[in-house]
C-alpha cells in the first residue's frame, strides 16, 4: 500500500482515484495522497526553502505544481517552485528572489553525491567533480535566511514577519559573488557553498571540461586553495 500511496502521490497529475483492490473510500485515498505530497513541501522548508512559510500562496502554489511535475525527484522542486511563485510576489529589488535562490542552493546542495575520482599526480588531468558547480549568490541572503522563522507559521503572523524581512534588505540591488557549490560526499553529507574569488572562479571555469591539469591549477590559484579544492573533493580526475 505504501509503494502504491507513494506512486499515485508523486506522479505528476490530479489525485487519483483509488486502485482497483484498495478498500480506502475515494476521499480517504486522496487525503491521504494530498498529505503525501505536503511531505514533500514540509522536507524542502526543513531542508532550507525557509521563505516558503512566509508566502500565503505558497501551499496552493506548490499543490498546483504536483500537477504539472512528477515530485519523485525532490532536490528539483525547489527551483521549479520558485519559478511558479516569483512572478506573483513584489519583489522591486530583488532580494525576495536573491534570499530564494540561496535558499534553494542550500536545499540542493544536500543531495548526496557518488566519492570523487580524486587526482594522483600533478599531471593528471581534472574537472569538477560530478555534482560540483560554479554559481553565485548575494551574502547578504545568508543573513537574511537566519532571520526567517524554521517552521510554519499562522498567514497573519507571516505577513507581519514578511514586512519585517523586507525592512531589513540593503537599501541597494543584490549583487551576487561567486560561489563554489559542492555536494556532500563522505564525512560531508550536507555539502558546501564555498565563496571563491575571481582568480580561482576563472581557473575552475578553464576546467569544467577537464582542460587543465593538477599542476596548471596550481600555478593559477596557488597550492594552498588547490589542496583545499582536492580535500573538499571538488575536484576530480579524468579518466581518458
Amino acid at each position: 500500500m505504501a509503494a502504491a500511496i507513494d506512486r499515485a502521490a508523486l506522479s505528476a497529475g490530479p489525485l487519483s482515484e483509488p486502485p482497483a483492490g484498495c478498500p480506502l473510500p475515494r476521499t480517504t485515498w486522496q487525503a491521504i495522497l494530498r498529505s503525501r505530497r505536503m511531505r514533500v513541501f514540509d522536507w524542502m522548508i526543513d531542508a532550507g526553502f525557509r521563505l516558503l512559510n512566509l508566502l500565503p500562496q505558497a501551499n496552493t502554489c506548490f499543490l498546483a505544481l504536483a500537477e504539472r511535475c512528477e515530485l519523485q525527484h525532490k532536490y528539483s522542486v525547489p527551483r521549479n517552485l520558485w519559478l511558479s511563485l516569483r512572478d506573483n510576489i513584489e519583489d522591486d529589488r530583488g532580494w525576495l528572489n536573491a534570499i530564494a535562490e540561496t535558499e534553494i542552493l542550500l536545499v540542493e546542495v544536500r543531495e548526496a553525491r557518488s566519492f570523487p575520482n580524486l587526482p594522483e599526480g600533478e599531471t593528471d588531468i581534472v574537472a569538477l567533480a560530478k555534482g560540483v558547480r560554479l554559481t553565485q549568490l548575494e551574502p547578504e541572503t545568508l543573513l537574511l535566511h537566519d532571520l526567517i522563522p524554521q517552521h510554519s507559521i499562522p498567514a497573519t503572523a507571516a505577513a507581519v514577519q514578511l514586512a519585517q524581512l523586507r525592512q531589513r534588505f540593503p537599501q541597494r540591488q543584490a549583487v551576487l559573488q561567486n560561489i563554489l557549490f559542492v555536494p556532500g560526499w563522505g564525512e560531508e553529507p550536507e555539502g558546501k557553498l564555498i565563496q571563491i574569488d575571481c582568480r580561482v572562479a576563472s581557473a575552475l571555469m578553464v576546467a569544467v571540461d577537464g582542460g587543465l591539469s593538477v599542476a596548471d591549477i596550481g600555478e593559477r590559484i596557488g597550492s594552498e586553495n588547490l589542496q583545499n579544492l582536492v580535500e573538499i573533493g571538488a575536484i576530480a580526475r579524468c579518466d581518458r
